[in-house]
């Protein structure tokens, strides 16, 4: 979950002149083992002016010299010795990369309030799915390590199989929707292969997207954000891997 806010200024100055700044929060982090980060997990946005006047605006303004959300390059809000940032990277929305189909699924706590954490995301014929590691309250703290290959590399150096066992139970992956949902690459790579979702596995209830529960393996799963209009489409995707819904 990325979050866009302009960066703080002790001024009332035009905000336009101020840099946006996100911040990414974490449902599930891979290399978080109970110590925080050392550097916040955020970066500022520079947006290319759009001397055209069209694309998606994001900011303020419009018009010709709008700033859009189609280029943009992101600069990392931490700063070495020099103050320089550490890294910058350039996105550009590609012609084609505004696709029919936009899904994203988060699972539901279970009734004791707790639970495995899951995400599921697809855009166009491409997914991604993420569970969180599994604890059983048997673990060893290690205080002296701040990311999992040293968690896991100081837990077996202590024969402590249980810890870097636990830390690894993070299940990962991607596919494609119109192969059947089929999982091409995953964390797990005997996986590979297997069907996301299934006729047999998933289903959806509800009277509107928007207030629709997904039950796949008979678990819940809220729907945070979907480009489709009713249940019914959701569920062909879902259930048969029929993109042509989302074009309905």
């Amino acid at each position: 979950c990325t979050m866009l806010r302009y960066e703080e200024s002790g001024g009332n100055e035009d905000r336009s002149r101020r840099r946006p700044v996100c911040t990414r929060h974490h449902f599930i982090d891979w290399n978080f083992v109970g110590v925080g980060r050392s550097r916040p997990n955020k970066w500022f946005v520079e947006f290319k002016n759009d001397k055209d006047g069209g694309g998606a605006r994001i900011g303020d303004g419009g018009g010709v010299g709008a700033r859009t959300g189609d280029v943009w390059k992101e600069w990392s809000f931490a700063r070495d010795d020099y103050g320089q940032c550490y890294y910058w990277e350039r996105w550009e929305r590609l012609e084609e990369g505004r696709p029919d189909l936009v899904l994203a699924m988060r699972k539901r706590e279970d009734d004791s309030g707790g639970g495995r954490d899951g995400i599921v995301v697809a855009v166009g014929n491409h997914f991604n799915y993420l569970f969180d590691r599994v604890l059983t309250g048997k673990e060893q703290k290690y205080s002296s390590v701040t990311n999992l290959v040293d968690l896991v590399d100081m837990a077996l150096q202590n024969d402590d199989f249980v810890t870097a066992q636990s830390y690894l139970t993070i299940e990962g992956g991607h596919g494609t929707i119109k192969s059947g949902w089929v999982i091409d690459t995953a964390i797990q790579s005997w996986k590979e292969g297997e069907q996301l979702f299934t006729p047999k596995n998933v289903r959806v209830i509800g009277d509107s997207v928007e207030e629709s529960i997904v039950i796949w393996n008979n678990e819940k799963w809220d729907v945070w954000e979907c480009s489709l209009k009713s249940v019914a489409e959701l569920e062909r995707v879902l259930r048969f891997g029929d993109l042509n819904a989302s074009r309905l």
